[in-house]
């Protein structure tokens, strides 16, 4: 299944802690959406919102059924909340999971590696320890 993310799950460094697993992404862009800041604290996810004319940066790869599980278990969502998306160029389907229309400040991957980077991995590998021994609903 090859999906779309943005925000901090762009982030190379952080995706593999989450997959346990060396990742080969390729830029990408999703018209008609924005990814917007978190509110709250570092351990808070980007927002993946429709956004008339904007344009959303991320990554593009290809998922299996146990990275799927295990990003899943990071981010409390489920696999059922992924909806095919369009992806310029990209000439099979993409998914993607698309937030709720929010109010918010557009992502900064810049400010959020040279603020948050380093803690935010720190949390997926604290999140991800409890893979397959706690409850996704225990960890978020």
């Amino acid at each position: 299944m090859k999906v779309f993310l943005s925000g901090a799950l762009a982030d190379p460094a952080l995706l593999e802690i989450v997959l346990d697993r060396p990742v080969e992404t390729s830029a990408a862009l999703l018209p008609g959406h924005a990814v917007l800041e978190p509110q709250g604290g570092a351990d808070r996810l980007t927002l993946l919102c429709v956004a008339p004319g904007g344009e959303a940066s991320g990554v593009l790869l290809e998922l299996n059924e146990a990275d799927l599980a295990r990003l899943c278990y990071f981010t409390g969502w489920q696999a059922g909340d992924f909806v095919e998306v369009t992806s310029p160029g990209e000439p099979g389907p993409v998914f993607a999971r698309i937030d709720a229309a929010a109010d918010g400040s557009p992502w900064d991957a810049a400010r959020w590696s040279a603020r948050n980077g380093t803690l935010g991995c720190e949390i997926a590998r604290e999140i991800m320890l409890g893979y397959d021994r706690r409850p996704a609903e225990v960890v978020r």
